[in-house]
């Protein structure tokens, strides 16, 4: 009888299956990047164009290419393959199904490829519903008019409130606007009669 996909395999188990790739660790670890500080010298074009972007990038591709050390080059190449497209959460299910149904991979390196994914994937941007927005040349100026604009016209008022204790006379509530106030609760008068 086989185990379900959902239950971790044991470690016997795993132990006696054959895998191209060295033992991974028991949870996804992404190795820390350990990258040579590059020389350049001061005012030159070299020191002007490395920026930190272009640094951030290298520092990627280096823990990258670090993590990825451990699997076979079929591995890697699937990876980088779908790391250089964007997903979506179909794109990102189906990637999973991918690893999940490879035969040569054990658990801990399945764990250890869906973390990479996630970790170094870039999410696919949601497009704007509004058609002025998605257009690059107008989106800037639209978004700032529609800051501008955003609350024209509301005006803030606290509304008055009067109570009986400040207008010391009882009104009767607007169905009854034909009957004048009652004279026995006017101010000044002491009996009801």
């Amino acid at each position: 009888m086989a185990l379900p996909s959902s239950i971790p395999a044991a470690p016997a188990r795993e132990a006696g299956q054959s895998s191209a790739t060295p033992r991974a660790p028991a949870t996804p670890v992404v190795a820390t990047p350990v990258v040579a500080p590059t020389e350049t010298v001061p005012g030159t074009a070299v020191a002007h164009a490395v920026s930190n972007a272009s640094k951030k990038r290298a520092e990627r591709e280096a823990l990258l290419d670090q993590t990825l050390a451990a699997f076979d080059s079929g591995v890697q190449a699937a990876v980088r393959s779908w790391l250089k497209v964007p997903y979506d959460s179909l794109r990102l299910r189906n990637f999973e199904m991918q690893v999940d149904d490879e035969p040569g991979l054990r658990a801990t390196e399945r764990d250890t490829l869906k973390a990479l994914v996630r970790l170094f994937g870039k999410k696919e941007r949601k497009r704007p519903r509004d058609r002025i927005l998605r257009d690059p040349r107008t989106e800037r100026v639209a978004m700032e008019l529609r800051k501008k604009m955003a609350f024209l016209g509301y005006d803030w008022k606290r509304m008055q409130v009067q109570t009986q204790a400040q207008t010391a006379s009882v009104c009767p509530p607007p169905e009854f606007e034909h009957i004048a106030p009652m004279a026995a609760f006017r101010p000044g008068r002491t009996s009801m009669g």
